[in-house]
């Protein structure tokens, strides 16, 4: 369970910082 949980949070992580990279890339065009 936990180590489900931690892999859970590690991908909301990865999907929020691939977002965020995302959105600063346009904001810089």
């Amino acid at each position: 369970m936990n180590m489900i949980q931690r892999n859970k949070v590690y991908f909301i992580m990865t999907g929020l910082n691939e977002s965020f990279q995302k959105t600063a890339t346009v904001s810089v065009m």
